[in-house]
Protein backbone atom coordinates (compact mmCIF):
# COMPACT_ATOMS: atom_id res chain seq x y z
CA UNK A 1 0.00 0.00 0.00
CA UNK A 2 1.56 3.08 -0.99
CA UNK A 3 2.17 6.02 1.36
CA UNK A 4 0.60 8.95 1.92
CA UNK A 5 1.45 12.54 0.18
CA UNK A 6 2.94 14.88 2.82
CA UNK A 7 2.26 18.38 2.63
CA UNK A 8 5.71 18.69 1.62
CA UNK A 9 4.89 16.53 -1.38
CA UNK A 10 1.86 17.68 -1.84
CA UNK A 11 3.05 21.68 -2.01
CA UNK A 12 5.94 20.45 -4.37
CA UNK A 13 2.65 18.91 -6.91
CA UNK A 14 1.13 22.24 -6.78
CA UNK A 15 4.45 24.07 -7.34
CA UNK A 16 4.81 21.86 -10.46
CA UNK A 17 1.25 22.55 -11.78
CA UNK A 18 1.62 26.10 -11.37
CA UNK A 19 4.71 26.59 -13.36
CA UNK A 20 3.17 24.35 -16.14
CA UNK A 21 0.20 26.79 -16.37
CA UNK A 22 2.70 29.78 -16.20
CA UNK A 23 4.07 27.87 -19.33
CA UNK A 24 1.29 27.49 -21.01
CA UNK A 25 -0.22 31.11 -20.32
CA UNK A 26 2.79 32.33 -21.78
CA UNK A 27 2.87 30.02 -24.60
CA UNK A 28 -0.88 30.46 -25.32
CA UNK A 29 0.18 34.92 -25.12
CA UNK A 30 2.80 34.12 -27.50
CA UNK A 31 0.26 31.92 -30.07
CA UNK A 32 -2.45 34.52 -29.85
CA UNK A 33 0.43 37.67 -30.39
CA UNK A 34 1.56 36.07 -33.53
CA UNK A 35 -2.08 34.85 -34.33
CA UNK A 36 -3.05 38.62 -34.47
CA UNK A 37 0.16 39.97 -36.04
CA UNK A 38 -0.69 36.89 -39.04
CA UNK A 39 -3.97 38.55 -38.97
CA UNK A 40 -2.80 42.34 -39.64
CA UNK A 41 -0.42 40.96 -42.00
CA UNK A 42 -3.43 38.91 -43.70
CA UNK A 43 -5.92 41.66 -43.67
CA UNK A 44 -3.75 44.32 -44.83
CA UNK A 45 -3.18 42.38 -48.25
CA UNK A 46 -4.73 43.67 -51.35
CA UNK A 47 -5.09 40.09 -52.53
CA UNK A 48 -8.25 38.37 -52.02
CA UNK A 49 -7.43 35.45 -48.84
CA UNK A 50 -9.64 32.78 -47.62
CA UNK A 51 -9.45 29.45 -45.75
CA UNK A 52 -12.26 26.88 -45.72
CA UNK A 53 -12.52 23.07 -45.17
CA UNK A 54 -12.90 20.09 -47.41
CA UNK A 55 -16.91 20.57 -47.31
CA UNK A 56 -16.36 24.31 -48.26
CA UNK A 57 -17.24 25.90 -44.44
CA UNK A 58 -15.27 29.17 -44.45
CA UNK A 59 -13.26 28.97 -41.25
CA UNK A 60 -11.12 32.45 -42.63
CA UNK A 61 -11.62 35.70 -45.39
CA UNK A 62 -9.50 38.56 -44.87
CA UNK A 63 -11.34 42.33 -45.27
CA UNK A 64 -10.65 42.45 -49.27
CA UNK A 65 -12.41 39.17 -49.93
CA UNK A 66 -15.97 40.07 -47.87
CA UNK A 67 -15.91 43.59 -49.35
CA UNK A 68 -15.16 42.34 -52.88
CA UNK A 69 -18.29 39.55 -53.14
CA UNK A 70 -20.11 41.95 -49.87
CA UNK A 71 -20.09 39.07 -47.66
CA UNK A 72 -19.92 40.33 -43.61
CA UNK A 73 -17.47 38.03 -42.06
CA UNK A 74 -20.15 37.07 -40.08
CA UNK A 75 -21.93 35.58 -42.57
CA UNK A 76 -19.01 33.52 -44.19
CA UNK A 77 -17.22 32.11 -41.24
CA UNK A 78 -18.57 28.69 -40.09
CA UNK A 79 -20.95 28.58 -43.37
CA UNK A 80 -20.67 27.01 -46.60
CA UNK A 81 -20.37 29.23 -49.66
CA UNK A 82 -18.44 29.55 -52.92
CA UNK A 83 -18.39 32.60 -55.10
CA UNK A 84 -20.55 33.00 -58.61
CA UNK A 85 -18.30 31.77 -61.24
CA UNK A 86 -19.11 32.15 -65.03
CA UNK A 87 -21.10 29.44 -66.20
CA UNK A 88 -18.78 28.43 -68.73
CA UNK A 89 -15.69 28.35 -66.31
CA UNK A 90 -17.34 26.24 -63.58
CA UNK A 91 -16.35 22.90 -65.20
CA UNK A 92 -13.08 23.59 -65.90
CA UNK A 93 -12.51 24.77 -61.89
CA UNK A 94 -13.78 21.69 -60.62
CA UNK A 95 -11.47 19.50 -63.19
CA UNK A 96 -8.33 21.95 -62.21
CA UNK A 97 -9.39 21.67 -57.95
CA UNK A 98 -9.45 17.69 -58.47
CA UNK A 99 -5.69 17.64 -59.39
CA UNK A 100 -4.87 18.80 -55.91
CA UNK A 101 -3.40 15.70 -54.22
CA UNK A 102 -0.36 15.55 -51.18
CA UNK A 103 2.28 15.55 -53.71
CA UNK A 104 0.46 18.92 -55.72
CA UNK A 105 -0.96 21.00 -52.89
CA UNK A 106 -0.66 23.99 -55.27
CA UNK A 107 -3.34 24.40 -57.78
CA UNK A 108 -3.52 27.58 -60.13
CA UNK A 109 -6.77 28.55 -61.62
CA UNK A 110 -7.38 31.63 -63.31
CA UNK A 111 -11.84 32.08 -64.09
CA UNK A 112 -14.12 34.92 -64.37
CA UNK A 113 -16.33 35.21 -61.11
CA UNK A 114 -18.84 38.09 -60.53
CA UNK A 115 -18.40 40.52 -57.73
CA UNK A 116 -21.20 41.36 -55.16
CA UNK A 117 -22.16 43.99 -57.33
CA UNK A 118 -22.83 42.09 -60.60
CA UNK A 119 -19.82 43.07 -62.58
CA UNK A 120 -17.89 40.07 -64.26
CA UNK A 121 -13.98 40.50 -63.10
CA UNK A 122 -10.86 37.96 -64.22
CA UNK A 123 -9.67 36.52 -60.97
CA UNK A 124 -6.52 34.44 -60.41
CA UNK A 125 -6.45 31.88 -57.29
CA UNK A 126 -3.58 30.08 -56.24
CA UNK A 127 -5.06 27.37 -53.88
CA UNK A 128 -3.24 25.42 -51.49
CA UNK A 129 -4.67 22.21 -49.76
CA UNK A 130 -3.76 21.53 -46.37
CA UNK A 131 -3.23 17.66 -45.38
CA UNK A 132 -2.49 15.51 -42.25
CA UNK A 133 0.09 13.30 -41.93
CA UNK A 134 -2.19 10.35 -43.35
CA UNK A 135 -2.67 12.61 -46.38
CA UNK A 136 -6.51 14.05 -45.62
CA UNK A 137 -7.49 17.13 -46.73
CA UNK A 138 -8.10 19.21 -44.09
CA UNK A 139 -8.21 22.61 -45.01
CA UNK A 140 -7.73 24.56 -48.51
CA UNK A 141 -6.13 28.33 -48.39
CA UNK A 142 -7.24 30.57 -51.78
CA UNK A 143 -5.19 34.05 -52.45
CA UNK A 144 -7.22 35.64 -55.49
CA UNK A 145 -5.75 38.41 -57.59
CA UNK A 146 -8.02 40.70 -59.73
CA UNK A 147 -6.11 40.09 -62.84
CA UNK A 148 -9.05 41.52 -65.24
CA UNK A 149 -6.87 44.52 -66.66
CA UNK A 150 -4.16 42.17 -67.46
CA UNK A 151 -6.77 39.67 -69.31
CA UNK A 152 -7.88 42.45 -71.44
CA UNK A 153 -4.94 44.01 -71.92
CA UNK A 154 -3.52 40.23 -73.14
CA UNK A 155 -7.69 39.86 -75.42
CA UNK A 156 -6.73 43.23 -77.32
CA UNK A 157 -3.19 42.43 -77.89
CA UNK A 158 -3.88 39.12 -79.52
CA UNK A 159 -6.89 40.60 -80.98
CA UNK A 160 -4.37 43.73 -82.87
CA UNK A 161 -1.82 40.40 -83.32
CA UNK A 162 -4.55 38.66 -85.05
CA UNK A 163 -5.85 41.63 -86.85
CA UNK A 164 -2.20 42.53 -87.67
CA UNK A 165 -1.64 38.74 -88.92
CA UNK A 166 -4.59 39.08 -90.89
CA UNK A 167 -3.61 41.94 -92.50
CA UNK A 168 0.00 40.69 -93.07
CA UNK A 169 -1.72 38.31 -94.50
CA UNK A 170 -3.82 39.43 -97.12
CA UNK A 171 -0.99 41.47 -97.91
CA UNK A 172 0.53 41.25 -101.92
CA UNK A 173 4.02 42.29 -100.98
CA UNK A 174 6.49 40.07 -98.78
CA UNK A 175 7.56 40.88 -94.78
CA UNK A 176 9.91 39.28 -93.24
CA UNK A 177 11.07 40.14 -89.30
CA UNK A 178 14.75 38.78 -88.17
CA UNK A 179 16.69 39.16 -84.97
CA UNK A 180 19.86 40.79 -84.32
CA UNK A 181 21.51 37.39 -85.50
CA UNK A 182 19.47 37.54 -88.86
CA UNK A 183 17.11 35.08 -87.33
CA UNK A 184 13.80 34.37 -89.02
CA UNK A 185 11.09 35.51 -86.40
CA UNK A 186 7.98 35.98 -88.97
CA UNK A 187 7.46 35.79 -92.52
CA UNK A 188 3.61 36.93 -93.83
CA UNK A 189 2.08 34.25 -96.45
CA UNK A 190 2.71 36.78 -99.52
CA UNK A 191 7.33 36.50 -98.62
CA UNK A 192 6.42 32.44 -98.23
CA UNK A 193 4.95 32.58 -101.69
CA UNK A 194 7.15 34.74 -103.36
CA UNK A 195 10.40 32.94 -102.36
CA UNK A 196 8.65 29.31 -101.99
CA UNK A 197 9.56 28.59 -99.00
CA UNK A 198 7.44 26.88 -95.92
CA UNK A 199 6.99 28.23 -92.58
CA UNK A 200 8.03 25.52 -90.55
CA UNK A 201 11.52 25.40 -92.40
CA UNK A 202 11.82 28.96 -92.26
CA UNK A 203 11.19 30.49 -88.53
CA UNK A 204 14.08 30.17 -86.23
CA UNK A 205 16.24 29.27 -89.13
CA UNK A 206 19.67 31.78 -90.16
CA UNK A 207 19.15 33.77 -92.93
CA UNK A 208 22.67 31.91 -94.06
CA UNK A 209 21.11 28.81 -94.09
CA UNK A 210 17.38 29.80 -96.64
CA UNK A 211 19.94 31.65 -98.83
CA UNK A 212 23.18 29.55 -98.94
CA UNK A 213 24.73 32.23 -101.25
CA UNK A 214 23.78 35.22 -99.80
CA UNK A 215 27.46 36.56 -98.46
CA UNK A 216 28.34 36.08 -102.04
CA UNK A 217 26.03 38.76 -103.07
CA UNK A 218 27.06 41.48 -100.40
CA UNK A 219 23.41 41.87 -99.50
CA UNK A 220 24.49 40.02 -95.97
CA UNK A 221 26.96 42.87 -95.28
CA UNK A 222 24.49 45.61 -96.78
CA UNK A 223 21.89 44.22 -93.70
CA UNK A 224 24.55 44.26 -91.46
CA UNK A 225 24.97 47.73 -92.14
CA UNK A 226 21.47 48.51 -92.06
CA UNK A 227 21.44 47.17 -88.65
CA UNK A 228 24.13 49.10 -87.03
CA UNK A 229 23.68 52.70 -88.63
CA UNK A 230 19.54 52.44 -89.03
CA UNK A 231 20.08 53.45 -92.65
CA UNK A 232 17.54 51.59 -94.92
CA UNK A 233 18.76 49.63 -98.02
CA UNK A 234 16.67 49.36 -101.59
CA UNK A 235 17.55 46.70 -103.97
CA UNK A 236 16.26 45.01 -107.34
CA UNK A 237 17.37 42.23 -107.67
CA UNK A 238 16.45 38.58 -109.59
CA UNK A 239 16.22 35.45 -107.32
CA UNK A 240 15.85 32.02 -107.92
CA UNK A 241 12.74 29.80 -106.92
CA UNK A 242 12.13 26.41 -106.34
CA UNK A 243 8.92 25.97 -107.96
CA UNK A 244 8.66 28.74 -110.66
CA UNK A 245 10.77 30.35 -112.86
CA UNK A 246 13.36 33.00 -111.47
CA UNK A 247 11.91 36.14 -110.11
CA UNK A 248 12.35 39.52 -109.99
CA UNK A 249 11.89 41.26 -106.79
CA UNK A 250 11.95 45.36 -105.47
CA UNK A 251 13.30 44.72 -101.62
CA UNK A 252 13.56 47.48 -99.11
CA UNK A 253 15.71 46.71 -95.71
CA UNK A 254 15.20 48.90 -92.58
CA UNK A 255 16.20 48.44 -89.17
CA UNK A 256 13.63 47.02 -86.37
CA UNK A 257 14.38 47.71 -83.01
CA UNK A 258 17.63 45.45 -82.58
CA UNK A 259 16.84 43.38 -85.69
CA UNK A 260 16.13 43.74 -89.23
CA UNK A 261 12.89 44.42 -91.40
CA UNK A 262 12.19 43.54 -94.93
CA UNK A 263 9.34 44.15 -97.28
CA UNK A 264 9.75 43.05 -100.69
CA UNK A 265 7.40 42.90 -103.94
CA UNK A 266 7.17 40.29 -106.90
CA UNK A 267 7.95 42.71 -110.09
CA UNK A 268 8.37 40.11 -112.15
CA UNK A 269 5.04 40.81 -114.50
CA UNK A 270 6.42 44.35 -114.46
CA UNK A 271 9.75 43.83 -115.61
CA UNK A 272 8.29 41.89 -118.34
CA UNK A 273 5.73 44.33 -119.23
CA UNK A 274 8.84 46.53 -119.32
CA UNK A 275 10.66 44.63 -121.61
CA UNK A 276 7.98 43.74 -123.94
CA UNK A 277 7.37 47.43 -124.11
CA UNK A 278 11.04 47.86 -124.56
CA UNK A 279 11.18 45.66 -127.37
CA UNK A 280 7.87 47.04 -129.21
CA UNK A 281 8.90 50.84 -128.60
CA UNK A 282 12.27 49.67 -130.63
CA UNK A 283 10.22 47.76 -133.25
CA UNK A 284 8.24 51.08 -133.87
CA UNK A 285 10.95 53.20 -133.97
CA UNK A 286 12.90 50.87 -136.13
CA UNK A 287 9.81 51.24 -138.44
CA UNK A 288 9.65 55.32 -137.83
CA UNK A 289 12.87 55.21 -139.04
CA UNK A 290 12.14 53.06 -142.16
CA UNK A 291 8.50 54.62 -142.68
CA UNK A 292 10.74 58.27 -142.35
CA UNK A 293 13.17 57.29 -144.98
CA UNK A 294 10.42 56.58 -147.27
CA UNK A 295 8.66 59.58 -146.49
CA UNK A 296 12.14 61.67 -147.06
CA UNK A 297 12.61 60.05 -150.29
CA UNK A 298 9.22 60.60 -151.06
CA UNK A 299 9.36 64.54 -150.10
CA UNK A 300 12.59 64.69 -152.20
CA UNK A 301 10.69 63.47 -155.07
CA UNK A 302 8.04 65.46 -154.63
CA UNK A 303 10.10 68.36 -154.50
CA UNK A 304 11.97 67.85 -156.79
CA UNK A 305 8.66 67.66 -159.28
CA UNK A 306 7.31 70.57 -157.74
CA UNK A 307 10.18 72.32 -158.81
CA UNK A 308 10.25 70.94 -161.92
CA UNK A 309 6.69 72.12 -162.56
CA UNK A 310 7.11 75.35 -161.12
CA UNK A 311 10.29 75.91 -163.53
CA UNK A 312 8.49 74.06 -166.45
CA UNK A 313 5.39 77.02 -165.52
CA UNK A 314 7.78 79.64 -165.49
CA UNK A 315 8.98 78.36 -168.55
CA UNK A 316 5.65 78.19 -169.98
CA UNK A 317 4.74 81.69 -168.89
CA UNK A 318 8.09 83.46 -170.37
CA UNK A 319 7.35 81.62 -173.58
CA UNK A 320 4.13 82.76 -173.75
CA UNK A 321 4.97 86.50 -172.67
CA UNK A 322 8.02 86.19 -174.91
CA UNK A 323 6.18 85.09 -177.76
CA UNK A 324 3.60 87.76 -177.47
CA UNK A 325 6.13 90.46 -177.96
CA UNK A 326 8.04 88.98 -180.18
CA UNK A 327 5.79 87.19 -182.74
CA UNK A 328 2.70 89.13 -182.19
CA UNK A 329 3.42 92.74 -181.13
CA UNK A 330 5.34 93.18 -184.05
CA UNK A 331 2.97 92.36 -186.49
CA UNK A 332 -0.16 94.31 -184.47
CA UNK A 333 2.10 97.37 -185.27
CA UNK A 334 2.64 96.52 -188.86
CA UNK A 335 -0.93 95.68 -189.27
CA UNK A 336 -2.29 99.09 -187.33
CA UNK A 337 -0.07 100.83 -189.70
CA UNK A 338 -2.06 98.97 -193.14
CA UNK A 339 -5.41 99.27 -191.72
CA UNK A 340 -7.14 102.11 -194.01
CA UNK A 341 -10.91 102.01 -192.00
CA UNK A 342 -11.88 103.44 -188.94
CA UNK A 343 -13.68 100.09 -188.08
CA UNK A 344 -10.48 98.13 -188.87
CA UNK A 345 -8.67 100.06 -186.55
CA UNK A 346 -11.35 99.64 -183.77
CA UNK A 347 -11.28 95.86 -183.87
CA UNK A 348 -7.41 96.30 -183.88
CA UNK A 349 -7.97 97.95 -180.74
CA UNK A 350 -9.72 95.50 -178.91
CA UNK A 351 -7.54 92.66 -180.46
CA UNK A 352 -5.13 94.90 -178.72
CA UNK A 353 -6.82 95.07 -175.79
CA UNK A 354 -7.84 91.62 -175.11
CA UNK A 355 -3.96 90.45 -175.45
CA UNK A 356 -2.90 92.77 -172.94
CA UNK A 357 -5.49 91.68 -170.59
CA UNK A 358 -4.65 87.49 -171.26
CA UNK A 359 -0.79 88.24 -170.95
CA UNK A 360 -1.01 90.80 -168.00
CA UNK A 361 -0.98 88.26 -165.05
CA UNK A 362 1.91 86.35 -166.72
CA UNK A 363 4.03 89.75 -167.17
CA UNK A 364 2.61 90.57 -163.07
CA UNK A 365 3.89 87.08 -162.27
CA UNK A 366 7.13 87.72 -164.00
CA UNK A 367 10.04 89.21 -162.33
CA UNK A 368 11.83 88.18 -165.89
CA UNK A 369 13.88 91.27 -166.48
CA UNK A 370 13.41 90.62 -170.57
CA UNK A 371 9.94 91.83 -170.21
CA UNK A 372 11.85 95.26 -170.86
CA UNK A 373 13.25 93.99 -173.97
CA UNK A 374 12.15 94.65 -177.30
CA UNK A 375 10.69 91.74 -179.70
CA UNK A 376 14.52 91.76 -181.47
CA UNK A 377 16.38 92.04 -178.10
CA UNK A 378 14.06 89.05 -177.03
CA UNK A 379 14.92 87.22 -179.76
CA UNK A 380 18.72 87.79 -179.75
CA UNK A 381 18.36 87.14 -176.07
CA UNK A 382 16.83 83.38 -176.97
CA UNK A 383 19.33 82.46 -179.08
CA UNK A 384 22.17 84.04 -176.61
CA UNK A 385 20.97 81.29 -174.19
CA UNK A 386 21.00 78.79 -176.77
CA UNK A 387 24.99 79.61 -176.93
CA UNK A 388 25.02 80.95 -180.67
CA UNK A 389 27.88 83.68 -181.08
CA UNK A 390 27.60 87.05 -182.17
CA UNK A 391 28.49 85.38 -186.05
CA UNK A 392 25.92 83.13 -186.23
CA UNK A 393 23.03 85.44 -184.72
CA UNK A 394 23.81 87.92 -187.57
CA UNK A 395 23.44 85.32 -189.75
CA UNK A 396 20.49 84.06 -189.02
CA UNK A 397 18.81 87.32 -188.77
CA UNK A 398 20.47 88.76 -191.84
CA UNK A 399 22.14 91.64 -189.65
CA UNK A 400 25.74 92.80 -189.07
CA UNK A 401 27.89 91.49 -186.21
CA UNK A 402 28.49 95.08 -184.93
CA UNK A 403 24.18 95.49 -185.31
CA UNK A 404 24.32 92.37 -182.60
CA UNK A 405 26.66 93.32 -180.77
CA UNK A 406 25.01 96.51 -180.27
CA UNK A 407 21.62 94.75 -179.32
CA UNK A 408 24.21 92.61 -176.80
CA UNK A 409 24.75 95.82 -174.88
CA UNK A 410 21.52 96.93 -175.04
CA UNK A 411 20.17 94.04 -173.31
CA UNK A 412 23.18 94.04 -170.57
CA UNK A 413 22.74 97.55 -170.16
CA UNK A 414 18.53 96.73 -169.19
CA UNK A 415 19.51 93.66 -167.74
CA UNK A 416 21.83 95.56 -165.22
CA UNK A 417 24.65 94.46 -165.88
CA UNK A 418 26.88 96.81 -167.37
CA UNK A 419 30.35 97.00 -166.40
CA UNK A 420 29.71 93.62 -164.12
CA UNK A 421 31.85 90.45 -164.81
CA UNK A 422 29.13 88.17 -165.27
CA UNK A 423 28.71 85.92 -168.31
CA UNK A 424 24.96 86.77 -170.20
CA UNK A 425 24.31 83.47 -171.49
CA UNK A 426 25.00 81.97 -167.93
CA UNK A 427 22.43 84.90 -166.45
CA UNK A 428 19.94 84.49 -169.43
CA UNK A 429 19.95 80.72 -168.17
CA UNK A 430 19.15 81.09 -165.06
CA UNK A 431 16.19 83.44 -165.61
Amino acid sequence: MPGKNTYDDLEKKVTELENKLYLYENERNVFCNKEDHYRIVVQDQTELICRFLADGTFTFANEVFCHFFEKPFEDLVGHKWSPLAHPDDVDMILVKLKLMSPSNRVVLIENRVYSGKGDLHWMQFVNRGLYDHEGTLLEIQSVGRNITDQKLAVMELRQSKEILNKFLDSATDGFILMDSELNHIAMNRAALDITGLKRENVIGKNLVETVPNIKKTGRYNEYLKVMKTGKPFYISDLISHPLTPDRHIDLKAFKVGDGIGFIFSDITDQKKAEEELSEINHNLEEKVKERTSELNEINTALKVLLKKREDDKKELETKIFTNYKSLISPFLKRLENSLTTRTQCNLLDIVESNLREFIQPFSQKLSNPLVNLTPSEIQIASMIKQGLSNKEIAHILNNSIRTITNHRQHIRLKLDLKNKKINLRSFLSNL
